[in-house]
């Protein structure tokens, strides 16, 4: 959750800053600082996004991790009781099941 926060405060940081920037230095007309601002963009913009896939990323493992562990305790117990068979048959003796 905090990943997906972090990155998308990234990409509107980035929108925000080549926004505003983008319309300041259209006024200015230097070609390298809107060069290097567009660098800068660029790259917090990549930056966001590539944080965005590693928490998708992330949350889709978590997912089947926990399937997994579900699939384990399942297994454990339905092998538990093909181990243990006499509880039944006591329940039945005593004629409470």
């Amino acid at each position: 959750m905090i990943k997906r926060i972090a990155g998308l405060s990234v990409l509107g940081l980035a929108l925000i800053i080549g926004g505003y920037f983008s319309v300041y230095f259209s006024l200015i007309g230097s070609p390298s600082m809107l060069l290097i601002l567009s660098v800068i963009i660029a790259v917090l913009f990549i930056l966001g996004i590539f944080i965005l896939i590693i928490d998708s990323k992330e949350r889709k493992l978590n997912k089947e991790k926990k399937i997994i562990l579900e699939m384990i305790k399942k297994a454990r117990v339905a092998q538990e009781r093909q181990e243990y068979t006499g509880a039944f048959d006591d329940l039945r003796k005593r004629r409470m099941y």
